[in-house]
């Protein structure tokens, strides 16, 4: 069973605006990316990307609702079938979004829960 592309978009958007609202580094990102190539176990890679986003939130003290996001979004990959590169999908839209905001201020979007891709560019249109 295929994984839904708009599925791991709008994740990945939650993800990333959740990232900027925290305030984590481009390097907890990349971390975050790098665990999923820990273990070789494809499907088992994302429960434990989900323990170093969360335990990354507790020691650096930020980005607790980002690593909830994350543990989300891949434990529903992980119930769907889904394997790493997925995740990495995912993951890869939350970095590339991220880094779009990274030097601009957040556009308003609502709730971050109710958010998609579209969402996001229709409200950057909006903003500069």
């Amino acid at each position: 069973m295929s994984i839904d592309e708009n599925f791991l978009l709008n994740w990945g958007t939650k993800i990333g605006v959740q990232a900027k609202i925290d305030g984590i580094r481009p390097s907890q990102i990349e971390g975050i990316l790098s665990s999923l190539e820990l273990i070789s176990d494809d499907k088992a890679s994302l429960l434990l990307t989900v323990v170093f986003a969360l335990r990354q939130a507790e020691r650096l003290r930020t980005g607790r609702q980002t690593a909830h996001l994350i543990n989300e979004a891949l434990s529903e990959v992980y119930k769907r079938n889904g394997n790493r590169e997925d995740a990495r999908k995912l993951l890869g839209v939350a970095k590339w979004v991220y880094e779009s905001l990274e030097r601009r201020r957040l556009p308003y979007v609502g709730n971050v829960r109710d958010l998609t891709l579209n969402k996001l560019l229709e409200a950057m249109r909006g903003t500069k």
